[in-house]
């Protein structure tokens, strides 16, 4: 049954045949795949190192999804339905008069509600998993900022009563934060560790999020705060940075007709 070649660190040497229920271990080990045993390795070794976080994760997890078909759906979520459902080339359209809004979330729950016959099941599951994924770049970011007080920082994300809330929430907040906590992230690789890439996907991340809300905006300008004062920054360090802002503004140009007719449907509502 366990007849299988053994995976070696260089190459697939010889046949191994376990003789004793102690070899089971090692003949999983030589049946699995090298990626998946490195995959399985790795989340093995995380439960071990932090196995207070990861229980942390699992319930925080457990409360965005839990009941998050229960509440009937209101307001702001139909609107969302509406505009979601609608054709693609009709949403900026519809986001000048119903919601003051970019149109990435609308655009992507486009597409997220074909896959669902519920649609408020659909748009909250959507939100759920973004906030899940945002536990993950939280406890990342954490473990990076505070060394010593990560834990306590990580348990008032898993269970801040607001993000738990937008986590099963139909609406673009929970798509916010994922891609303000990832724009962080990738900020500080790219203060760190500068590569292209790094910029790269910096300005695909912050084009992402003033797609997706307005206010994602007050975070570039921290962030632009924070870089004019590394003190690390030479004059050759400024062109990789220009290039990112820039690209992620170009990026932005083809939506502002749209926001300043939102802008002027405001003030004639006001």
């Amino acid at each position: 049954l366990f007849q299988r070649p053994v995976h070696c660190r260089e190459e697939m040497t010889r046949w191994r045949w376990p003789s004793s229920a102690r070899s089971l271990r090692s003949a999983w080990w030589s049946i699995t795949p090298p990626r998946a045993m490195t995959l399985g390795r790795r989340l093995w070794a995380a439960v071990r190192e932090q196995p207070i976080a990861c229980a942390m994760f699992i319930a925080g997890c457990a409360l965005r999804l839990a009941f998050i078909d229960l509440k009937p759906m209101w307001y702001d979520e139909a609107v969302h339905f509406v505009m979601a459902r609608a054709p693609l080339a009709d949403i900026p359209a519809l986001l000048h008069s119903l919601k003051l809004s970019p149109p990435l979330y609308f655009f992507v729950m486009h597409g997220g509600l074909a896959l669902f016959s519920d649609p408020k099941f659909a748009m909250r599951l959507f939100s759920a998993l973004c906030g899940i994924a945002s536990l993950a770049w939280a406890f990342a970011l954490s473990r990076r900022l505070l060394p010593r007080g990560f834990l306590f920082a990580f348990a008032l994300q898993c269970l801040s009563p607001y993000w738990i809330h937008y986590a099963q929430d139909g609406g673009s907040y929970s798509l916010f934060l994922l891609l303000s906590l990832a724009s962080s992230w990738v900020f500080l690789d790219c203060l760190e560790r500068p590569s292209g890439a790094r910029f790269v996907a910096y300005a695909a991340l912050a084009a992402a999020g003033l797609y997706t809300h307005y206010y994602f905006i007050i975070l570039l300008a921290g962030q632009a705060v924070w870089c004019a004062a590394w003190g690390r920054l030479g004059e050759r360090r400024w062109m990789p940075w220009a290039a990112a802002f820039a690209g992620a503004a170009a990026a932005y140009i083809p939506w502002l007709p749209h926001f300043f007719i939102q802008q002027q449907m405001l003030r004639g509502a006001n």
